[in-house]
């Protein structure tokens, strides 16, 4: 019987990867899943069969920015490096099949803890390279150059890209005033308080939050929404694209692809490689690195803006940058630049946008 084969395997390979397995069908979906995500990344360069430990740890990178940007939870995030380290164990145990392989996973889940990412300055695009990818932004596909001023301005993610709706933005309603604002799901927080949900001073203050659990050890995750509002400059970028945004409830997604499906990681990998090569930069820049760079670079004009740095914030406007925050800085990204700063220096900040 054919079972629905994930891609990268052959039907011999899957059937003996599963394997006994017959009864835990949950099981089976999990492997199906897990393979088929890590061998979609990157644009599908990596194979389970195939990986080097390097490859492995790559991975468990890509993993671990997820979890750092709010989109994979840290017990998901965890499940899918143990699910294809089992999965790897099961391929080292048939060796009529895979001669010499060995699970490039082993190692890497030490203490079953996730280590917390430390920064190089290798993760971020040089502030040159960046500056070459915005001087080509009118030469290229209106969608695409709204995507990467999203992504090198505001900070959001791949996975922020894709999810964005339609729905996400506001301001030109009847019963709202003012710029056009969009409203993100920025991730989670841990807050250490005896006290219950309904009496933390984030709920009590009128934070952007929303309770998920409480766990053992007196902690509450929250999670939070931040509402970032556009200068009349990027407002026309976004009319332009599309002319009811910000007007419009429809909660289909903001962009898709010229096929009309979800902006993914892999689409969006692509088109940033062919706006590299029209830029004229050698190694291409990547999402994250991308993403890393915005998130740097909004943090640097939201600390300008509420200091009144007038110097830093010609500097940092001077290329169209999105407008004031609305409410107040998103926590989960201030827990991400504490951890950049920790990891690369006070004064790295500034170094990673080239000022």
């Amino acid at each position: 019987m054919n079972v629905k084969t994930p891609v990268g395997l052959s039907q011999e390979e899957w059937n003996t990867v599963t394997e006994g397995l017959e009864s835990h069908t949950s099981t089976i979906n999990d492997y199906r899943k897990v393979l088929n995500l890590l061998h979609t990344y990157d644009n599908g360069r990596l194979r389970i069969t195939t990986m080097t430990h390097e490859d492995a740890e790559d991975y468990f990178r890509f993993l671990d920015e997820r979890q750092e940007s709010g989109t994979l939870s840290p017990n998901t995030a965890h499940r899918y490096k143990a699910t294809l380290r089992a999965i790897s164990a099961r391929i080292e145990s048939n060796p009529h099949l895979w001669p010499d392989y060995r699970n490039p996973f082993s190692g890497l889940l030490k203490n079953e803890e996730r280590k917390r990412t430390e920064y190089t300055m290798e993760m971020f695009p040089s502030p040159a390279d960046v500056a070459s990818l915005k001087a080509v932004l009118p030469k290229l596909d209106r969608e695409d150059a709204l995507i990467l001023k999203f992504m090198m301005n505001l900070g959001l993610t791949p996975s922020q890209i894709q999810n964005l709706k339609i729905s996400s933005f506001s301001g030109r309603r009847r019963h709202e005033s003012g710029p056009i604002c969009v409203h993100l799901e920025e991730g989670t927080f841990l807050e250490q308080t005896p006290k219950l949900w309904k009496e933390s001073s984030y709920y009590l203050e009128g934070y952007p939050v929303r309770y998920v659990r409480r766990s053992p050890g007196r902690t509450i995750t929250w999670s939070y929404t931040g509402t970032f509002c556009f200068s009349e400059d990027f407002e026309k970028s976004l009319l332009e694209y599309y002319p009811y945004t910000g007007e419009s409830t429809d909660t289909r997604n903001f962009f898709l692809t010229s096929r009309h499906l979800e902006y993914n990681y892999r689409a969006m990998h692509h088109m940033l490689l062919s706006a590299c090569q029209t830029a004229g930069i050698s190694s291409c820049i990547t999402p994250y690195q991308l993403s890393r760079y915005g998130l740097v670079r909004s943090y640097l004009m939201d600390e300008a803006l509420r200091e009144n740095s007038q110097e830093l914030r010609r500097q940092l406007m001077s290329e169209d940058w999105i407008g004031d925050w609305k409410d107040r800085y998103p926590i989960p990204q201030r827990i991400q630049i504490e951890s950049m700063q920790n990891t690369l220096g006070e004064d790295s900040l500034l170094k990673i946008i080239g000022y």
